[in-house]
């Protein structure tokens, strides 16, 4: 692993490395947490992915985050 990009530092190696990897940005979300908290989603396409992957993983997003944004709407229950 390499060290990550120094605007990247303060975060765990494990992210920083998989934000300043080459895959194509896709997306983001921030999703207001309960208590005030926030997740913070990136969503990347796989190293060079080609056109029919990164459809498939955007469609996996798309089903994905109304799915998140609604456990972190109910999270207090």
């Amino acid at each position: 692993m390499q060290a990550p990009d120094p605007p990247l530092t303060g975060l765990p190696l494990r992210v920083a490395n998989e934000l300043s990897d080459d895959g194509e940005l896709l997306d983001t979300a921030v999703i207001n947490l309960p208590g005030g908290g926030r997740a913070v989603v990136v969503v990347k396409a796989g190293l060079q992915a080609t056109p029919e992957e990164i459809e498939e993983s955007l469609k996996a997003w798309r089903a994905t985050e109304p799915d998140l944004q609604e456990l972190a709407a109910h999270g207090d229950e």
